[in-house]
């Protein structure tokens, strides 16, 4: 049923106005991302290559962004290693674990890179 009870609209019109109001949402819907592509082109044109590289440009602004995106990942490293260590320092305190944060400062080298890649890969997805 395409019509509402006493609008005087038969079932015939109702759905002539429901295809229509179908149609001019999808054509407004790709006209939309359409101007939204343009603008977008428009606004990182001339980017991603320095002059005099040849050959660079978007495959380059493409390369960095694949290993931007690494950032939320590998940013949560860091600050588990540090939870880890935290935890593990703590433990330590009981006697029956005096070994626990033997290899502490393996642990902290390694978040310490961990941290490192993850600021890097954040700054290339900037």
């Amino acid at each position: 049923m395409k019509c509402k009870a006493g609008s005087n609209i038969n079932n015939l019109e109702g759905g002539k106005i429901y295809e229509f109001l179908v149609y001019d949402a999808s054509v407004r819907k790709q006209a939309a991302a359409d101007g939204a592509l343009v603008k977008a082109r428009e606004a990182t044109a001339g980017q991603g290559s320095k002059p005099g590289t040849p050959g660079t440009g978007e495959k380059a602004g493409n390369f960095v962004l694949f290993f931007g995106h690494f950032h939320p990942l590998l940013v949560h490293l860091p600050i588990g290693g540090l939870a880890l260590l935290g935890m593990l320092e703590l433990l330590a305190m009981f006697s029956r674990f005096k070994d626990a944060a033997r290899n502490s400062r393996l642990l902290l080298g390694l978040v310490s890179v961990a941290a490192l890649i993850a600021a890097i890969c954040g700054w290339l997805l900037s």
